[in-house]
């Protein structure tokens, strides 16, 4: 009885992965798809999970950013990254004194340094200002939907101790049958210099699934954010998504890559959680984080207490703020709220951009790219998954 060949059939994200060196530029087998991945692709053509951008956007945001009102703070930006953070907000009278006291704003905002650069931009509606009408309440649906799937096969794990929730936030577990925080992504972990998918993305294989599926679902949104960066700083924006590039070549992020506007490293969902006075110590120095939420709820405000606003952010809107330099804090709320986090620590700029300090398992594949090497480059030292150990083994990365 003659042997039969068995060819295994890939999803076509997997595609750009596998090796072509054998295969004409005619054959339309799986390796060589005829639409790349992100990154390679023409300009003007989208990935299947983004939507088509509204041609002569840009000239038009500008105009609209034009027009929002503008507050100047009194130091520059260098002073602020020289400085030596302190909180302002250290008790629980003192944090009331703050949420009565401060304005609450609920309109378009942009508050810069004395020397113009962009300290916090809230944009009322903001996700949905790049979009024609009818694709509007589909950005809603999106953040609805990555909730409500990633909730059912994946309850929020139970969070280790964090300084960023205080004693007297402790009680709101007992408010909500859902209660916690998952981050996505990669990231280097406190105290070590390994570039590593996050603990809640290299967990069990239905939960890893379960991260993809939530990247997949959001990818509209990730564009519209990428979108609204780009026009906020477009330096950032520009240093942002060449950092990602390089990460998403060298670790699980392609995996997790659904949008070409993709541009944040990692991504937090925090789950009813209210968050006590804090600096987001391991950002990128000069660096933003967009904040975004879904859900039904009352009250929740960001308050930024320096800047002497507190921000009513709602479904729909968005914050782009440098949370690095800057104290916030969200005020008590009622009902079910499911914040997004888009942001990046330090040292992946640091790791991805000088070679002399990278990880060894980052520094491998570069040198056997570079120079060409005959020998595959040897395995990640960081904690890795089992299909992305598959995916390099298929590209050589890795020896069998």
């Amino acid at each position: 009885m003659p042997s039969r060949v068995v060819r295994l059939r890939l999803p076509s994200k997997y595609h750009q992965y596998l090796s072509s060196d054998n295969k004409s530029t005619d054959d339309k087998s799986i390796y060589n798809p005829s639409r790349p991945r992100p990154r390679s692709h023409k300009p003007g053509e989208y990935l299947q999970e983004e939507w088509r951008e509204k041609d002569r956007y840009h000239n038009w945001v500008e105009k609209y950013l034009s027009r929002i009102e503008t507050r100047q703070h009194n130091l520059s930006l260098s002073q602020m990254m020289n400085r030596t953070p302190k909180l302002m907000t250290t008790s629980p009278e003192e944090e009331l004194h703050f949420r009565n006291t401060l304005p609450i704003i609920s309109e378009n905002l942009i508050i810069t340094t004395s020397d113009g650069s962009p300290l916090l931009v809230f944009l009322k509606g903001g996700l949905l200002d790049p979009w024609w009408k009818e694709k509007k309440p589909k950005i809603r649906s999106h953040l609805e939907k990555a909730v409500r799937d990633l909730l059912l096969v994946y309850k929020p794990p139970k969070s280790s101790p964090d300084s960023r929730v205080a004693e007297w936030k402790s009680s709101a577990k007992s408010d909500h049958e859902y209660y916690g925080r998952y981050y996505f992504g990669v990231w280097t972990a406190q105290g070590h210099k390994e570039v590593v998918p996050t603990e809640h993305t290299r967990r069990a294989g239905y939960k890893s699934n379960a991260a993809t599926n939530l990247y997949r679902t959001l990818a509209p949104v990730s564009q519209t954010v990428g979108i609204l960066f780009e026009a906020i700083d477009k330096h950032m924006y520009d240093r942002y998504c060449a950092n990602y590039n390089r990460l998403v070549e060298y670790t699980d992020l392609y995996g997790l890559h659904f949008s070409k506007r993709d541009c944040w490293a990692t991504l937090g969902l925090l789950v009813n959680w209210e968050v006590a006075p804090h600096f987001d110590k391991q950002d990128a120095k000069d660096g933003y984080v967009a904040d975004l939420v879904t859900g039904q709820f009352e009250g929740g405000e960001l308050v930024v207490p320096e800047l002497g606003v507190q921000i009513a952010l709602q479904p729909d809107d968005v914050i782009f703020m440098r949370s690095r330099l800057l104290e916030h804090f969200l005020a008590p709320f009622r009902g079910e709220r499911y914040a997004f986090v888009y942001f990046q620590h330090q040292n992946l700029f640091e790791e991805s951009n000088d070679k002399k300090n990278q990880p060894q398992s980052l520094r491998g594949v570069m040198d056997a790219k570079v120079e060409e090497k005959s020998q595959p480059a040897k395995e990640f030292v960081g904690a890795e998954t089992r299909a992305s150990k598959r995916l390099r083994l298929s590209r050589g990365d890795l020896e069998p």
